[in-house]
């Protein structure tokens, strides 16, 4: 009964679990393995494993021969398997050398299919990697503040416009970077962010910079609002506008000249008698 105990134990697992020989072979397999390899307990026996010839080919020297020599007490890591039902599985495997009595007995393999977890995050890091390029490269200058107005985060472009060291902005208040702005985007905050939701607080809205040396530029800003585990996160994102509006100066200029010789023309088509 003790016996059928264990047996039924192991075959329960929801993982594959296998002893091999000292050649590789399948010595016995759990149900979960038979499922794996589309086959039986009993036809498994005596078959080379693919995870140990992986383990083999992809190891530092040969880690299975050394479990069987004792050099080694344990093996683990991750795995990229042909399976009968599909190609490119992800195992994470761990296998032991097992000892009764003071005598080898075999390896103890254990495996765990993890190819969709660790497609998922393998998915999550380079989603992650190319947000955080997005946000370092990116032109435009981001701060992230928090209700206070304290700077918690900044890309490297805010520091590079505004002539400070990044050390220098992040901890900073926004007032000391936009000082007129800061007391009316307070205010909108509070009168309309909302715990749990997301507001776009400022959208393309026009303000002046001050740079380290004290010299002020036009801006062009859109903040949104965040509440993130209790706690209000405000996002900036930044654009310096001085050369839209140096080129708005000069259409204006040339738009103001061209007018005044078209009322100079006119007024001397007025004045012209045949």
């Amino acid at each position: 009964r003790e016996r059928e105990r264990y047996r039924r134990f192991v075959d329960e697992l929801p993982h594959a679990v296998a002893l091999y020989d000292a050649d590789g072979r399948f010595a016995t397999a759990n149900e979960r393995v038979a499922t794996v390899y589309e086959s039986t307990r009993a036809e498994l026996v005596g078959r080379e494993s693919p995870l140990v010839e992986r383990l083999r080919e992809h190891g530092d020297g040969d880690p299975f021969a050394a479990l069987v020599a004792g050099d080694r007490e344990q093996v683990s890591g991750t795995i990229e398997l042909d399976l009968p039902y599909r190609d490119d599985a992800i195992v994470d495997a761990s296998l032991q050398r097992l000892v009764i009595d003071g005598e080898f007995d075999g390896v103890l393999g254990i495996a765990r299919d993890v190819t969709e977890e660790r497609r998922r995050q393998r998915e999550l890091e380079r989603t992650s990697a190319r947000l955080e390029a997005l946000y370092e490269d990116s032109p435009d200058m981001v701060s992230i503040h928090d209700a206070s107005g304290t700077i918690v985060d900044a890309n490297p472009v805010i520091a590079a416009k505004l002539g400070y060291d990044r050390d220098e902005v992040m901890g900073a208040h926004v007032s000391r970077l936009v000082p007129e702005a800061y007391d009316d985007l307070s205010t909108t905050i509070d009168a309309h962010l909302s715990p749990g939701e997301r507001h776009v607080v400022w959208s393309e809205r026009e303000i002046t910079g001050r740079r380290k040396d004290g010299t002020h530029f036009p801006l062009q800003v859109a903040v949104s609002a965040v509440v993130v585990n209790d706690q209000c996160i405000l996002t900036g994102i930044v654009r310096d506008i001085t050369e839209r509006k140096r080129a708005e100066e000069e259409l204006k200029r040339a738009r103001e000249q061209l007018e005044e010789r078209v009322q100079e023309r006119t007024e001397e088509l007025e004045s012209f008698t045949y």
